[in-house]
């Protein structure tokens, strides 16, 4: 069997695809090993400016610490604005449950595609409790 061409141009793009979700793998392994690199010497040099009060010292301990607070708010932003996401989704449950009690639905279509947003729903709502246990691990 030949694949055709658009069978062709479905795997090179799923290659394609793989490569690049490879490659951003990588790079954020990067940015989280420079990250940490970046907080361990933070707290060397806080601990070396503490022996020497050498001006210059100071002030880059100072840029560590104003990088290290706006980093720490700018992951505690991210955490309350899943957290409202979360509310939603929770707050679309809720009015789905009470709709389903107070009117049957007739139509099989209709608790086909109402299970399916409940699925959906419940993924979501997954993967947006594992993305804030994640950020809070960087804090």
């Amino acid at each position: 069997m030949r694949n055709t061409s658009r069978e062709a141009d479905d795997e090179s793009t799923g290659i394609m695809v793989y490569h690049r979700d490879k490659r951003m793998n990588e790079i954020q392994k990067k940015m989280e090993e420079n990250r940490k690199k970046m907080f361990a010497n933070r707290l060397a040099l806080k601990k070396y400016a503490k022996t020497n009060s050498n001006p210059n010292i100071n002030e880059i301990v100072k840029k560590y610490d104003d990088y290290y607070y706006e980093f720490k708010a700018n992951i505690k932003l991210q955490i309350d604005a899943l957290e409202q996401i979360m509310k939603h989704l929770n707050h679309i449950v809720e009015e789905q449950e009470h709709y389903k009690k107070n009117n049957e639905l007739d139509l099989d279509t209709d608790m086909h595609v109402d299970s399916r947003t409940n699925s959906q729903l419940k993924k979501d709502k997954k993967a947006i409790m594992k993305e804030i246990e994640n950020l809070k691990k960087l804090l």
